[in-house]
């Protein structure tokens, strides 16, 4: 794999949350010198704030997630990146460059939402996705869910987060998307050398 990759808002939102824990930490006297503690924020990351190695300074790095097939999150502790640093009366430290580890990010719910989706009956949640992202219209020449799919909660929800997943990592999301939903399409076409 490359490089991780995070958006800026991505980290202002990891920063902001980081800020606002550490000074409830503070505020009740939980922070010390060896605290180290992991916090799941989100589907992406596993944050790690810790008070080791450096006096008077509170580390916070947020560790990758990724989904398991069995629906696990699992954390990977080798692809990282520096959130913020904080002293013990909770005011942030400057850093002089954003550090992160050297392992790409996995999409996790633009993939759930297209195994969901092949369990429902034409138009399914995903057509919707596609045609709210614009693909059908640059693939399929327009939209293609007519009649609107029904919606439960479950489909109400992997649409949603889907669609977050694809405003944070859009490039990533149009390479799966090309990946899993062009290669049998234009396979076809290519494939037939001896005509």
């Amino acid at each position: 794999m490359s490089n991780t990759t995070i958006t800026k808002q991505e980290l202002n939102d990891l920063r902001k949350w980081s800020r606002g824990y550490v000074q409830a930490l503070l505020s009740h006297d939980k922070i010390y010198e060896g605290y180290d503690e992991f916090y799941s924020y989100g589907t992406y990351w596993d944050v790690n704030i810790h008070a080791v190695g450096e006096p008077n300074t509170i580390h916070v790095v947020a560790y990758a997630q990724i989904m398991r097939e069995d629906g696990f999150l699992e954390t990977n502790t080798s692809c990282w990146i520096e959130v913020q640093r904080y002293n013990f009366a909770g005011e942030a430290l400057t850093m002089n460059e954003h550090k992160t580890s050297n392992v790409d990010m996995v999409l996790v719910d633009v993939p759930r939402l297209y195994a969901w989706s092949g369990r429902q009956t034409y138009p399914t949640t995903m057509t919707l996705f596609l045609d709210i992202i614009g693909w059908n219209d640059e693939y399929l020449g327009g939209k293609s869910t007519e009649p609107m799919p029904d919606l439960g909660y479950l489909e109400a929800d992997l649409l949603g987060l889907a669609l977050v997943e694809y405003s944070n990592n859009t490039e990533k999301v149009y390479e799966y998307l090309s990946n899993n939903l062009l290669k049998d399409q234009l396979t076809i076409p290519f494939d037939d050398k001896n005509s």
